[in-house]
């Protein structure tokens, strides 16, 4: 039997809309490098978090690893792998521009 964190069905539902936010936000962002007049939206607070993390390279924020290190982590691979696929639909986008010049 798995570990499964106390919590785990409001966990899901917060990463479910914490995932919904990314999606909004880099779908816009591409729209954005693709040419669509657009205002740039409101960065969500999870890459807020990832960008403190990754400038400082601290790993303690309130609610994060030193209270439920697991939670953290979930959260932080969800916006990573969230990240990543923007930022290779960015460099398509970009790949294909270059072709097209």
């Amino acid at each position: 039997m798995g570990f499964k964190p106390f919590g785990i069905k409001l966990l899901n539902k917060a990463l479910k809309v914490a995932g919904e936010y990314l999606e909004e936000y880099f779908g816009a962002l591409i729209e954005i490098a693709m040419g669509v007049p657009k205002k740039v939206p409101e960065q969500p607070s999870i890459l807020m978090y990832m960008q403190q993390m990754e400038q400082t390279h601290a790993l303690l924020w309130i609610g994060g690893l030193a209270d439920q290190p697991y939670i953290f982590m979930i959260e932080y691979k969800m916006a990573y792998d969230r990240k990543m696929l923007h930022e290779r639909a960015v460099y398509e986008i970009m790949k294909d521009r270059k072709q097209g010049a």
